[in-house]
């Protein structure tokens, strides 16, 4: 009979054991992260995925402008290459804070530099390979933001999660576009200026 009973008490422990450690699971992966999410920002034009302000899961939340971002990765290049001419602007992540820039000279045919700002600081900058020729960033350019939202507008595309957003210089068309690729790996170019 005692060793039954060891046997059940065993049993009784071994669940006790597992019960802790689901718990443990739970708590770590479920109740842990919702205390530790982030304050909302308290700005209304945060959700800006979607025309009704709800944001579109995957999507790229509200995006700062890539101008004072410029500015500071212009003034890099410059010293690379004192003619360095901006070809191709890219938001590097969902947040939409960190702007990656690619600047080409025709003083160094066959290499550009590359310019990674996030928020006011150079995360890194470093010379490419790369073909191509380039232009100040316009004054008038259409906002990131604004662009998305003319994107958002077009039949089909109104609930559409977008997932990149990145600025090319077309030289033969002397015109900054707009490229946005799409959840489902479509790619709508808009021009980036009125």
């Amino acid at each position: 009979m005692d060793e039954q009973n060891n046997k059940s008490m065993i049993k009784r422990w071994i669940a006790a054991g597992i019960g802790v450690v689901v718990i443990a699971l739970v708590a770590v992966f479920w109740i842990w992260p919702r205390f530790m999410a982030p304050a909302p920002s308290g700005n209304p034009a945060h959700n800006s995925g979607t025309p009704g302000g709800g944001e579109v899961p995957g999507s790229l939340g509200e995006v700062t402008s890539p101008k004072s971002a410029y500015d500071i990765a212009t003034a890099r290049a410059k010293l690379w290459q004192p003619d360095a001419a901006l070809v191709k602007v890219l938001l590097g992540n969902a947040s939409g804070g960190q702007w990656t820039f690619v600047f080409v000279s025709q003083k160094d045919k066959g290499k550009g530099f590359q310019v990674v700002v996030d928020g006011q600081a150079v995360l890194s900058a470093n010379e490419i390979v790369f073909e191509g020729s380039g232009t100040p960033l316009p004054t008038d350019i259409i906002s990131p933001d604004a662009v998305m939202a003319q994107a958002h507008s077009l039949p089909g595309y109104g609930t559409v999660a977008f997932v990149s957003l990145e600025m090319i210089y077309n030289a033969a068309a002397r015109q900054w576009y707009w490229g946005i690729k799409t959840s489902d790996g479509t790619t709508l170019t808009i021009k980036a200026t009125p």
